[in-house]
């Protein structure tokens, strides 16, 4: 593997940033390669979550048949409620199926396995996400498309939003996870915050954005930033605005930058336990 890797290196020119597509592309091939060489397994993880995902949304229809009256007040549909729940499945699944590393950060950082990725040419973040892929993503990946094909009314722009917005959702999501992975190199391991505070973002994000009171709306849209990586692409999917397409799509961009900056800052203070472990 780590021969190969280096002669897929040696062909791209990572100096040009359209080379990372091919790069993912490439390691996206090796992982799905890796994952269907079990194919039932492959195939049960990812049916199981799409019906693991069905069965939030089933609960939330039993609860919106209860209090239809209710939700209606605040002006909630059970669209919308499908709606988020699939834009923030899929989201959450493409993050992991491409980037699923982000998420086991700390632990690297910890047991010195950068090392592993700082013996290739650059990007060591890059390559640290795009390594690890989780199966069963892909299932949720898929959950939110059949919801948007069920609840959503079929058109090109629609479809290109939903899409749009799903990329830059999981850009936020990896975001998130990279920046407090980074404390680990500050602090020591910060999987424990890391993973409360992802968690907590997951969960705000399957809720509908009208079924909290103005006050805490702030709360999420400033110390828990969910607004803008899913609530405002729901709004310019639902109903298009220019303006919060804009403020959608660069406010997770500078979480990126900031996340990025915050990683390679601590990576100046990694002391390499000199554990390079070989792949394959």
């Amino acid at each position: 593997m780590r021969k190969k890797l280096l002669a897929i290196f040696n062909k791209l020119n990572l100096k040009d940033y359209s080379s990372y597509f091919s790069l993912l592309f490439i390691y996206t091939k090796i992982n799905l390669k890796s994952q269907l060489a079990y194919k039932k397994a492959f195939f049960l993880q990812v049916f199981g979550m799409i019906l693991n995902d069905l069965g939030f949304l089933i609960l939330w229809a039993l609860l919106f048949e209860s209090f239809e009256e209710s939700f209606k007040a605040k002006g909630i549909e059970f669209s919308a409620i499908a709606l988020i729940w699939g834009f923030s499945a899929s989201s959450f699944g493409l993050m992991h199926a491409l980037f699923a590393g982000f998420r086991d950060l700390p632990r690297i950082i910890i047991e010195g396995k950068l090392d592993n990725y700082l013996l290739y040419p650059k990007n060591t973040l890059f390559l640290s996400g795009a390594s690890f892929s989780d199966a069963s993503a892909w299932g949720d990946l898929i959950y939110g498309y059949i919801l948007f094909f069920i609840f959503l009314p079929k058109s090109i722009t629609g479809f290109f939003l939903f899409t749009y917005f799903i990329i830059m959702a999981a850009m936020f999501f990896a975001s998130i996870l990279i920046m407090f992975s980074s404390l680990t190199f500050f602090i020591g391991n910060s999987e424990q915050i890391k993973e409360t505070v992802f968690n907590a973002i997951v969960s705000f994000s399957t809720y509908p954005e009208k079924i909290y009171s103005n006050p805490f709306r702030i709360i999420l849209y400033t110390f828990i930033p969910v607004g803008f990586g899913i609530y405002l692409p729901v709004r310019v999917i639902t109903k298009f605005n220019l303006l919060l397409f804009i403020v959608a799509t660069i406010v997770p961009t500078l979480l990126l930058l900031l996340s990025v900056f915050l990683f390679y800052r601590g990576l100046k203070k990694y002391e390499s336990s000199n554990l390079i472990i070989m792949q394959g």
